[in-house]
């Protein structure tokens, strides 16, 4: 009997196992996960549909299998459902027994799906080539969920091949890039070659060990099993993450947390304590003996990732050891180990005098490998790397661990990758810091970084502000010639961009200062007589600057003390005899126009001449050799006395009339309006107030200024989700259409480079030079892909980077959140949460102003935001306060002033009844961020429905001048006037 028993179960092992009643399970049922079979290499397929539910991914070699076979095992947070076009070749996994999930079932087809399977997955069971195959997950390489998001991108722009355009509107995407099926202007995609983007890196491991200290304590520990706390480092399940983000690195459970407790604490630890102990002698036992590539190998990283990928606080077991000494940088962030006494001190030391002495022995590779994979000190690596000559590697390094772009740069210009370095600049956005940077001890560099500054300011129409960012280039008289010749160009171009509009005093200035003065140019005959000149001779557009300034000094109609004094702060910032471009202005009608100025200001702008400006008009006087002028302005100084203090309030009269609501309205770099009226009345108004030029246009939704140009993003709103874009030119009247995008939300400024804005899902910043180009093309220099569940309600270019805020409009209906994106790289999220001191205080929304330093209450109230960041536990805050606002009946959001661009912010002050004048009178203040007294204030009445319509960058220079801060804001109220104020200077133009 026993002996037959023998012979069955030999029998039934020779037979094998029994072939499944389902060897595959059925599509269309969830399932808590999938496998796939694949050839050694190939290709993953595409996840990223799926990645909001994926918990785990695994891919390696087929356990059993064919050589060259390879299985991808995809674990679901919660079951989905699968389709066989899901993921085709996919095999739906079912839960098993405790910890596995298998492709096939012993039971009847048809049966229900088992739930899936309680605590982690294991092992994996498939049916494949005829038996089944177990696969062990801790045999198989963990795959980052961070790689199913895209990183931010980057780009570089080649500049379109010059083409000649007509006036008429062009055809959208331009000629060569044609639309989409849909209609739809293709968004191009940035892509780099030099790494993949890592998240932020701490430099300095003992910083992390004090913020990770808490995590050990029994009492966090609890609090993670019992509560939930977000604190651990995300959800246990590694969902966690901002919402519509790439999830943030998984933290280590509630129960390994209590396990690593227990392991160092009692002693179960001390086996793997003696084995650390070993591992430790033995690399100082390599290191001695002169095998030192072993030893790295062996060493502990104080900053490092675990094999895992998960981010472990006390070491669960021996550290892995590495395959290469490569200077690569894990995406998913690290882990400083808590190792306890002086162990961690005495360990970093011996590795910094290791890294010493290599560096003085001239192996700077492995120096370098210390510093960076061991020490988690990045900037040391780079240095290393630098002296030893190591270019591409130091850039490289740099890039990877998000070091200042301006470092970056730096090296990849060394290494001679000049395409590289100007795509990081153009993404970071930082070439006045790369200019500052350069500017003395690197001729060569400095010269790359200002050429390609000044390429891609043309590009975009902005030929003036090259001319400003040049202009320290151009001092003396031995400047470069082919510099000189480009700033000729550049001033062409500006003045074909105003066309028959007036240039302006620093158009002015800046032509006549540096004009030949030859009759090929601008002629000096008769300048003795300016400025009653009985002609201007000359050709091209000079002699029609001398012109201007003809009619400005002695011209007919009442005269305009704020444009005199615009030319005087022109001359007297432009204008320099040292210069060799203007040596033709100094040699003969220099002091005759500069005469003829000083008589204007005192007899056509005496009351608006304060002691500053007359001091400034002697000194110019005294460069001119106008001596005798000068002392008799001297002698006037001291009789003189000013009309006062620049206005800072104004009151807004009555009307005379009704039109049309203006709607839609942005200033343009020449302080030109442009304005939409609720008719479909497009104007264009100068900076007088008169009317340039007028249109119809329907649907239109908003209008951006571009940069420093004079020009405008126009856009209409053409239904099924989609948004038409086109761009305005000022001095050409011409509206060139760009195509048509699904534009979700957009900044209502851009900076010199960048337009933030959403398309889709996407948060990012478009490439002024390649919309603005002859054949336009959207690009984004860098994006963040997000969701279309939030919505972009604020964008601001802060010197630190580009921000934004969003609201969620899906599962979580209203909730805001902050992002910040660095120079470097660096993307993070913040919870917006409204607290006040009452419940009250906290529900209503209400107007902020969002500047660098935080974002504050604007107008009456005692409640606050504070932006914390991003926690589950915050989140769940954030959803309560919404609900809570949602419950009590409140349909108004709350609404953004972003103080980007040193621009001035717009309150409501309250009534001037509160003083005796009367119940209906209101006070609208414009205020510069972080200043503590207004700018300008404007008295009107209650029921003048006066709103801010646009807000304009302060000049150039602000960012070293506070006194230069404070832009032109533009109003507009029920009756159809616009209201345009500078509040430096007081002007206020009614239009």
């Amino acid at each position: 009997m026993h002996n037959r028993a023998h012979v069955l179960r030999r029998g039934k092992r020779l037979a094998g196992p029994a072939f499944p009643a389902q060897p595959t399970l059925h599509f269309g049922q969830a399932w808590p996960g999938l496998a796939l079979v694949l050839p050694a290499g190939a290709a993953s397929p595409d996840l990223r549909p799926l990645r909001q539910a994926i918990d785990g991914l695994w891919r390696g070699p087929l356990a059993g299998g064919e050589a060259g076979e390879e299985v991808l095992v995809v674990t679901f947070v919660s079951p989905v459902r699968l389709e066989a076009a899901t993921v085709p070749g996919a095999l739906p996994l079912a839960a098993g027994h405790a910890g596995v999930l298998t492709s096939f079932a012993q039971a009847t087809p048809g049966a229900e799906a088992a739930p899936p399977t309680a605590g982690p997955v294991r092992r994996v069971e498939l049916w494949w080539g005829g038996r089944p195959r177990r696969v062990a997950l801790e045999a198989l390489p963990r795959l980052p969920l961070e790689d199913l998001w895209d990183p931010p991108r980057l780009h570089l722009h080649l500049p379109a091949a010059p083409r000649r355009t007509d006036v008429a509107p062009a055809p959208a995407g331009g000629a060569g890039k044609p639309p989409a099926e849909d209609g739809l202007m293709p968004v191009a995609r940035s892509k780099v070659a030099l790494a993949t983007e890592p998240p932020p890196l701490s430099d300095a491991a003992m910083d992390s060990l004090a913020r990770l200290e808490d995590r050990i304590k029994l009492s966090s520990i609890f609090r993670q099993m019992f509560l939930g706390d977000g604190r651990a480092g995300g959800l246990a399940g590694g969902r966690a993450g901002p919402w519509g983000q790439a999830p943030m690195p998984k933290g280590p459970s509630a129960w390994q947390n209590l396990g690593g407790w227990l392991r160092w604490h009692t002693p179960l630890g001390n086996p793997l304590r003696r084995s650390m102990t070993e591992r430790m002698r033995l690399v100082e036992k390599l290191i001695a003996s002169g095998d030192l590539d072993s030893a790295l190998k062996l060493a502990m990283s104080l900053g490092g990732k675990t094999a895992e990928g998960l981010s472990k606080i006390l070491p669960s077991g021996m550290w892995a050891a590495r395959g290469s000494l490569d200077l690569n940088i894990s995406p998913g962030g690290f882990a400083a180990p808590i190792l306890g006494s002086g162990v961690f001190d005495s360990l970093e030391q011996r590795y910094r005098r290791l890294a010493g002495q290599l560096e003085r022995d001239g192996d700077v590779r492995r120096a370098a490998f210390v510093y960076a994979q061991l020490l988690n000190d990045h900037v040391a690596a780079v240095n290393v790397l630098e002296k030893g000559g190591l270019l591409r590697e130091a850039a490289k390094l740099a890039f990877d661990a998000r070091l200042s772009p301006v470092r970056t740069i730096s090296l990849l210009f060394k290494a001679g990758e000049l395409d590289a370095a100007l795509t990081l600049a153009k993404q970071a956005a930082c070439f006045e810091a790369l200019a500052l940077d350069s500017k003395g001890s690197q001729p060569r560099y400095h010269a790359f970084v200002i050429k390609a500054w000044t390429d891609m300011l043309v590009a975009s129409d902005q030929p003036l502000r090259a001319l400003q960012v040049t202009d320290d280039l151009a001092e003396g008289m031995a400047a470069d010639a082919a510099l000189q010749q480009a700033r000729r160009r550049w001033l062409a171009a500006a003045l074909a961009l105003r066309g028959e509009d007036p240039a302006g005093a620093e158009l002015i200035v800046r032509g006549l200062l540096t004009a030949d003065w030859t009759p090929e140019d601008v002629s000096p005959e008769g300048v003795e007589d300016f400025p009653d000149m009985a002609r201007v001779a000359g050709s091209g557009a000079l002699p029609g600057l001398l012109v201007e300034l003809q009619a400005a000094l002695a011209g007919p109609g009442e005269p305009d003390p704020q444009s005199l004094i615009d030319l005087l702060n022109a001359f007297s910032r432009l204008a320099d005899e040292g210069r060799a471009e203007q040596a033709a202005f100094w040699a003969r009608p220099g002091p005759i126009l500069l005469e003829a100025l000083a008589r204007a200001l005192t007899e056509r702008a005496g009351d608006r001449l304060g002691p500053n400006e007359l001091s400034t008009l002697g000194r110019l006087l005294d460069r001119a050799g106008q001596s005798v002028l000068s002392g008799d302005l001297r002698k006037l100084t001291r009789l003189h006395r000013a009309g006062g203090r620049r206005r800072q309030s104004w009151r807004l009269p009555a009307p005379d009339l009704r039109r049309e609501a203006v709607r839609r309205a942005c200033v343009l770099a020449g302080g030109e309006v442009l304005a939409w009226r609720e008719s479909d009345l497009l104007q264009l108004f100068d900076h007088h107030g008169a009317p340039l030029w007028q249109g119809r246009l329907s649907q239109v939704i908003g209008l951006v200024s571009v940069g420093s140009s004079a020009s405008a993003l126009v856009l209409q709103d053409t239904g099924e989700g989609a948004v038409t874009l086109s761009r305005f030119v000022a001095g050409q009247r011409r509206l060139s259409s760009i195509g048509r995008l699904r534009l979700r939300a957009w900044h209502d400024v851009t900076s010199e480079s960048q337009w933030l804005v959403q398309i889709g899902g996407d948060v990012g910043a478009l490439d002024l030079a390649a919309l603005c180009g002859p054949r336009p093309e959207v690009r984004f220099l860098w994006s963040s892909a997000l969701t279309e569940q939030v919505r972009a309600i604020a964008f601001a270019h802060f010197a630190t980077g580009a921000n934004w805020i969003t609201r969620d409009i899906g599962a979580r209906p209203g909730v805001m959140e902050s992002w910040s994106r660095s120079t470097a790289g660096e993307v993070q999220t913040s919870v917006l949460l409204p607290q006040g001191a009452t419940a009250e205080e906290m529900t209503p929304p209400a107007d902020w102003v969002w500047a660098p330093h935080g974002i504050n209450r604007n107008g009456p109230g005692r409640g606050v935001i504070t932006s914390l960041p991003w926690s589950i536990e915050r989140e769940r805050t954030a959803v309560a306060i919404a609900r809570a606002r949602a419950s009590a009946g409140v349909t108004e959001q709350d609404r953004f002033q972003s103080c980007d661009l040193y621009r001035p912010f717009v309150r409501l002050a309250g009534l001037r009844g509160e003083t005796g004048d009367g119940p209906d009178e209101r006070i609208t203040v414009i205020q510069a961020s972080g200043g503590t007294q207004p700018l300008f204030s404007i008295e009107h009445a209650a029921d003048a429905g006066l709103a801010c319509l646009a807000r304009a960058p302060s000049r150039s220079g602000a960012e070293r001048d506070p006194a230069r801060r404070g832009g032109v804001c533009l109003f507009a109220d029920g009756h159809g006037r616009m209201i345009a104020v500078e509040p430096l200077s007081g002007n206020v133009v009614l239009i």
